[in-house]
């Protein structure tokens, strides 16, 4: 349940800050907009239709926008990893409001480790900070479940992933290329 009186707190706390993501408290009432804010809205919509009592991973999760979304929608288990300790101190804070229970990481994509399987692993606007884009994604494969989602301005057609779908939707509402992945597929050397 929302402390709405929390939310509103923070809300005026951070009225002046630019957000990169939305933060929704309660969606349509209490809520910061964030730099895409319809697109980012829009791809939860499409990205969580069936994911409830589903694990998700968000690799560069910033203030943790898709694992609320996720949450909202039935999942089950919820981590977030972000290399910006200001973004995971304000997911941390948007979480204790939510109480939603999301295991918040500081840590970069390249060092971040889990022995832990995820039926969803997403990495959304992060390709391009990887050091060795490949081989990070294809540890994180190794941890998937399911699907691997990935927005990126990345040409994946020098790797030997095999690739599900392209979500061309998404692009026309201002997003980059997002990218569908199975772990079953990969091809290993």
């Amino acid at each position: 349940m929302v402390d709405r009186q929390r939310a509103l707190e923070f809300v005026h706390k951070h009225r002046q800050t630019q957000f990169y993501q939305p933060v929704i408290f309660v969606p349509g009432v209490i809520e910061i907009r964030g730099k895409w804010h319809d697109a980012t809205k829009q791809m939860a919509e499409i990205l969580f239709k069936n994911v409830s009592g589903k694990s998700v991973l968000d690799l560069g999760c910033s203030y943790g926008f898709f694992l609320h979304e996720a949450k909202r929608r039935g999942a089950s288990r919820l981590m977030g990893v972000d290399h910006d300790p200001v973004s995971i101190d304000i997911a941390k804070e948007v979480n204790d409001i939510l109480d939603h229970d999301l295991k918040l990481v500081h840590s970069s994509i390249d060092e971040f480790y889990t022995d832990e399987l995820f039926d969803i692993i997403l990495m959304m606007n992060v390709v391009h900070i990887l050091k060795n884009p490949q081989k990070t994604i294809s540890r994180y494969l190794s941890h998937t479940k399911e699907k691997l989602i990935l927005a990126h301005d990345y040409d994946f057609s020098v790797c030997d992933f095999n690739i599900i779908r392209e979500f061309s939707s998404l692009r026309s509402a201002g997003l980059r290329q997002v990218t569908e992945i199975s772990p079953r597929l990969v091809q290993q050397d």
